[in-house]
């Protein structure tokens, strides 16, 4: 698949089957996400990929412990009463940064790199902000035991996954404006 038309058919996949990801092709989306430009080329983000499901039930359970009743409700109306905020989904990639020029940006283009790559790859991919610029003592504590220092935040997470589920592309809104 060529970039056009990754971009043209991704869409948020929040419907994942159990099937593992491949070192080989996590590697190739994590890679994606580490060669985004940054702010004055200072590279200060760190991408954090959760495989282990241990590791995932754990940050899931931080994330509904401090989530609003509403945020709550809304996760488990789409999964059948569970709650479960990345959507089963095998691999949860975390965008963090410190306190450095723009880190929203910086993490946003890792983020859209590892969304189009893995849409490349045949995956579905879901970005996900419940755990954007938070700071629960919980979650600083998780990120400290990936090898992070106190600073780093997380500015963004993708859930990627394969899918049995055949989607659509809605057409796009098209509120291009060119002036001259």
């Amino acid at each position: 698949m060529n970039v056009e038309r990754a971009i043209s058919v991704r869409r948020s996949i929040r419907k994942f089957n159990s099937r593992p990801i491949g070192d080989e092709i996590l590697r190739k989306i994590l890679l994606a996400g580490n060669d985004a430009p940054s702010a004055l080329n200072n590279q200060d983000k760190a991408i954090v990929a959760i495989v282990g499901d241990n590791a995932k039930a754990k940050l899931n359970e931080v994330v509904k412990n401090n989530s609003t009743p509403e945020t709550i409700e809304r996760i488990t109306a789409r999964l059948n009463g569970e709650f479960n905020f990345f959507y089963n989904a095998p691999v949860l990639i975390l965008v963090t940064s410190s306190n450095t020029l723009y880190p929203e940006a910086d993490c946003a283009c890792a983020i859209e790199n590892m969304y189009l790559r893995a849409t490349d790859l045949g995956l579905g991919a879901c970005w996900i902000n419940q755990l954007t610029k938070v700071n629960y003592p919980e979650l600083k504590e998780f990120l400290k035991k990936s090898g992070l220092s106190e600073d780093y935040v997380v500015y963004g997470a993708l859930a990627i996954g394969y899918t049995d589920e055949t989607f659509t592309t809605k057409e796009k809104k098209n509120r291009i404006i060119v002036v001259r």
